[in-house]
């Protein structure tokens, strides 16, 4: 992705990550309680490089009661959130079919949890208003900042 400063019309180019389904449940769960980054192999010193990280967060970090639907239902535990923040990942996506799967105090306490450790979040809300709201975040890239607020 190459960006333009507008005052100077320099090009400068920035490193985005958008990764999927990040999900901090079954053998990958194990994995982050015993060592959080290593669930990411080869893979971690890639998305180091990149200037911004953004993944789909597959799961409510809350240990709670699944909720009753179609389908599989599942939850991280909240101390995983190191596997994220280790990266460090700065946003995630929560727009999917489990982000709920704790009823809503699950939802609550995540993106509690996300706010308490500076990850932006975006995609679901109490209500339409906030599920439709755009990513809150500015990042740092490559000399320049981009305000995602709109």
């Amino acid at each position: 992705m190459i960006w333009e400063n507008p005052l100077n019309k320099a090009p400068h180019q920035a490193l985005l990550d958008i990764s999927g389904d990040w999900a901090p449940i079954r053998h990958y769960g194990e994995l982050m309680d015993a060592d959080p980054l290593s669930v990411y192999g080869d893979l971690l010193p890639e998305l180091r490089k990149a200037d911004w990280r953004i993944t789909n967060l597959e799961a409510p970090l809350t240990p709670g009661q699944l909720i009753v639907k179609s389908g599989a239902a599942f939850h991280g535990e909240e101390n995983r959130l190191s596997a994220l923040t280790g990266v460090p990942f700065e946003a995630v996506t929560l727009g999917n079919n489990h982000t709920f799967d704790c009823g809503v105090e699950g939802f609550r306490k995540t993106t509690e949890l996300l706010k308490q450790n500076n990850i932006a979040y975006c995609g679901a809300g109490m209500d339409q208003k906030e599920a439709l709201k755009p990513l809150e975040a500015e990042a740092l890239l490559a000399g320049i900042t981009i305000d995602t607020k709109g």
